[in-house]
């Protein structure tokens, strides 16, 4: 697959090892990825890159992921938000997907689902 056909994508942990194990995931499925190790630097990277999709660790300093995707909401930003957690409460995952996160993957990342998200149309 030429650069131009390949899925970009941007995510954000501040956990070394997690960003490593996502790229490494990502770079499989043949994407570009782009990575940033909270927030303020993932806002960056948006206003910068056109991505297909965000793959977002909630916490992180700085800037975290519930701060991150209120910020592109209110910027009428409609990139795809995956929200990414150890977290794997009810309440959690909805006050997640209420503040704009589009998806909501537990940690350990599900592979054959980070796939689909990643695979589907925009």
């Amino acid at each position: 697959m030429n650069k131009e056909n390949k899925i970009r994508v941007i995510i954000a942990d501040d956990n070394e090892i997690n960003l490593l194990l996502l790229a490494n995931l990502l770079e499989l499925q043949d994407c570009i990825v782009d990575s940033a190790i909270n927030g303020e630097e993932a806002l960056h990277l948006i206003n910068q890159h056109p991505y297909k999709i965000a793959l977002i660790d909630l916490n992180m300093p700085v800037m975290s992921g519930l701060e991150l995707v209120k910020i592109l909401r209110n910027q009428n930003n409609h990139l795809k938000m995956v929200a990414i957690s150890a977290y794997a409460d009810n309440n959690k995952i909805n006050e997640t997907l209420a503040a704009g996160f589009d998806y909501y993957l537990i940690k350990p990342i599900d592979e054959e689902l980070l796939n689909v998200l990643i695979n589907q149309p925009y």
